[in-house]
């Protein structure tokens, strides 16, 4: 379920350090997975951090969806 999810996308941030477009797309899903099991505020956490690390890319399309996921 969303648990084992959110085991498996923590460890794939470690994969993708230095590549920020890949960074945020996983942050992305973690934050999905996160809230969907409970821990909001990891959740949270990590829609920020998505955000963060969008911002500097300047895809449109990523960007629209970071902050969607920020408004939980």
């Amino acid at each position: 379920g969303f648990d084992h999810a959110s085991v498996l996308l923590t460890q794939a941030l470690d994969d993708t350090a230095g590549a920020d477009w890949m960074r945020v797309p996983a942050l992305l899903y973690l934050s999905f997975a996160l809230v969907n099991s409970g821990h909001y505020e990891d959740a949270l956490r990590h829609a920020r951090d998505a955000v963060a690390s969008a911002e500097p890319l300047g895809i449109p399309g990523l960007m629209s969806q970071v902050l969607a996921i920020r408004t939980w």
